[in-house]
């Protein structure tokens, strides 16, 4: 029987393969580090963020709802008269000027301070968030009132004169919750210690709390909408807070 030859694919040079395969071998490698990297960092941000505004808004709604059902109107009254019966002259005194804390001016004022503070530090991404946070809660705030339209307390008299407009969600708790968790949360990334840290993030929360507080011992606001905008601006300051941060971190890796 008669044998052929053995047919064979001609093959480049060795030493050319080899090169070839090292250079795909590298930039398939650089790729794919790349694009987990930018991934990673989208994915776990985006998705942190996305949870908690999710849950605050959840929050938000589920209230909305139960407030304009009036299902909130005993635990509000409850709540005011309990407040209403332990009014001093001096916690008057001191409701008035923790309530400053959530107003726009003082807000815009701090606002300022943290700017030049991060500017310094080289912080300009940041700078330009916190204000986009500042300004947008503004807006939104207004949005919300006029959208649902209700009238503010008449449980018992104001003790300030400092309140106009429709009640819900409550517009200084609004206020505060977005400036004064995105000041904490942008102040305590330059901080020199963990310990330090949770220091400004106590101190934000207070300052958040007695703001929410004053609010309803003053009389201008239910306890539904102080919470109502607590839900509102968190999911707010979640939204920027999270987006410094993913800006930072690709920046980082670009």
């Amino acid at each position: 029987m008669p044998t052929y030859p053995e047919t064979r694919v001609p093959h480049p040079p060795g030493g050319l393969l080899r090169g070839m395969a090292r250079v795909v071998s590298r930039l398939t490698a650089w790729g794919l580090g790349r694009a987990r990297a930018v991934y990673a960092v989208l994915g776990l941000w985006l998705a942190l963020a996305f949870l908690a505004a999710a849950l605050a808004i959840w929050g938000f709604a589920e209230l909305a709802e139960e407030v304009m059902q009036g299902s909130t109107r005993r635990f509000d009254l409850a709540v005011m008269t309990w407040m209403n019966a332990r009014a001093s002259p001096g916690l008057t005194r001191l409701a008035l000027s923790l309530t400053q804390l959530g107003s726009w001016t003082v807000v815009a004022v701090t606002g300022l301070v943290v700017s030049a503070f991060l500017w310094i530090h080289g912080e300009r991404r940041a700078v330009a968030l916190l204000w986009v946070a500042l300004v947008g809660v503004t807006f939104l705030s207004a949005l919300l009132k006029d959208l649902f339209g209700r009238e503010r307390p008449a449980v018992f008299e104001w003790r300030t004169p400092y309140a106009g407009g429709r009640s819900f969600p409550s517009g200084h708790s609004m206020n505060a919750m977005v400036a004064y968790t995105v000041f904490a949360f942008l102040i305590a990334r330059l901080a020199s210690s963990p310990a330090l840290r949770r220091a400004t993030f106590l101190v934000a929360a207070a300052l958040i709390t007695l703001v929410g507080l004053s609010r309803i011992y003053l009389g201008v606001h239910y306890p539904s909408d102080v919470i109502a905008g607590f839900a509102t601006g968190f999911a707010w300051a979640m939204a920027c807070v999270f987006a410094v941060y993913v800006l930072r971190d690709l920046r980082g890796r670009g």
